[in-house]
């Protein structure tokens, strides 16, 4: 069994998002006291969303409680705006995830990376398990076969990459301009690439 929440531009705001993200220094941490209280946990932390998998069926006022104290807010919040899922719901939401079904540009590549990445850090932690091992694995199949296998990858770009792109079509000569990129991490950086 699996249980998953989080949040993500379909449910919250980007001033509630900024304000939940964590720092990626506090991501082991909060990994570490996730397996504490929870079982094996992995963490997908990305400028769109956050969402914390659990291996085992756990209560859904538990988990928001717990996302509530670790991003320090109060559970109202944390309520408002995080979804949960359960089971095979959790596991088909993780694949759309993966696949880009679920981002704010469909069909975008990063997430895929991102995935991935948040794997990579429960392996560091130490917090994964071989259900959420398989889980994850899967998912990143899922989303490189939903790529190679569909159209969803054709064409697909990023928030950045479309943001660079009305850039230059509201000012052709991009060598003249001054411009600023306000945004932080790997989304920062691709947008002044």
């Amino acid at each position: 069994m699996i249980t998953a929440a989080g949040f993500s531009h379909h449910t919250a705001p980007v001033h509630i998002r900024e304000r939940l993200t964590p720092p990626a220094d506090d991501v082991p941490g909060i990994l570490r006291r996730a397996h504490g209280e929870f079982g094996a946990a992995a963490l997908i932390s990305t400028c769109n969303r956050v969402e914390i998998y659990l291996s085992g069926e756990h209560e859904a006022r538990l988990v928001i409680g717990f996302i509530a104290r670790e991003f320090g807010t109060d559970s109202d919040i944390a309520a408002r705006y995080l979804q949960t899922w359960h089971g095979v719901d959790a596991v088909q939401h993780l694949y759309r995830v993966s696949s880009g079904l679920d981002s704010m540009v469909v069909g975008e590549t990063e997430i895929l990376g991102q995935v991935r990445a948040g794997f990579s850090e429960a392996v560091r932690a130490e917090t994964q398990d071989a259900v959420l091992s398989r889980l994850f694995h899967t998912a990143v199949r899922t989303g490189r076969r939903a790529r190679n296998e569909t159209g969803i990858g054709d064409g697909a770009l990023s928030v950045s990459s479309i943001a660079a792109q009305q850039a230059c079509a509201l000012l052709p000569d991009l060598t003249a301009a001054r411009i600023l990129v306000v945004g932080a991490g790997e989304a920062g950086q691709l947008a002044a690439q």
